[in-house]
Parts: C-alpha cells; sequence; structure tokens
C-alpha cells in the first residue's frame, strides 16, 4: 500500500509539473504573439510615417512654389499700379494743357 501511496504521489507531481509546463507554454506563447503583433503594427506605422513625411514635403514645395507664384504676381500688379499712376499724371498734365501723351501710351516692355 505503501507502494501505491507513492506511485500516485509521483503520478500526482508528474501531472503537476505537466500542467504547469502546460500554462508556461501557454503564456509563453500568448506573450510572442503579443510581441508579434505589437512589431506588426510598428511596421504599419512607420510605413504610415514615411507616408505622412512624404506628403508634408510635397506639401511644402507647393507652398513654396505658390508663394513664389503670389509674389511674382503681387510685383507685377505693383509694375502695373505704378504705370496706371504715371499715365493718370501724364493725362492730367495733358488735360491741364496742350502737351505730347504719345510716349506715354507706348506699351510696356
Amino acid at each position: 500500500m505503501a507502494k501505491a501511496a507513492s506511485t500516485n504521489t509521483v503520478r500526482s507531481v508528474g501531472a503537476l509539473a505537466l500542467g504547469a509546463l502546460c500554462v508556461i507554454l501557454v503564456v509563453s506563447n500568448v506573450l510572442w504573439l503579443g510581441k508579434v503583433k505589437a512589431e506588426r503594427r510598428v511596421a504599419e506605422l512607420e510605413d504610415k510615417l514615411q507616408e505622412n513625411n512624404k506628403l508634408v514635403k510635397e506639401m511644402k514645395t507647393k507652398i513654396s512654389s505658390a508663394s513664389t507664384q503670389q509674389e511674382a504676381e503681387h510685383d507685377r500688379a505693383a509694375s502695373l499700379q505704378e504705370r496706371v499712376t504715371t499715365l493718370e499724371a501724364q493725362l492730367m498734365a495733358a488735360q491741364s494743357g496742350p502737351k505730347n501723351i504719345l510716349p506715354a501710351l507706348k506699351p510696356l516692355p
């Protein structure tokens, strides 16, 4: 009977050890899967970050181009305003007396 109790104890300890091993394997697999999912998510986020950086660079280029174009248009408008002011002054001077206004009416170079 002592031998039977000893055998049952060994079986019980073996079963507990096997159960503990199974728990350890399950926990390690869960942790490993979590790590894999986290690594995938990090890779996805890095890809999105690269895409966003590319879009930011494109937008900066477009903004710079638009700003340059706006400055050119502003300069052109200022030039035209100066020309209008000059023509108005020459017209007013011409109205106050007979003068030659043909040079004022020449097109811009």
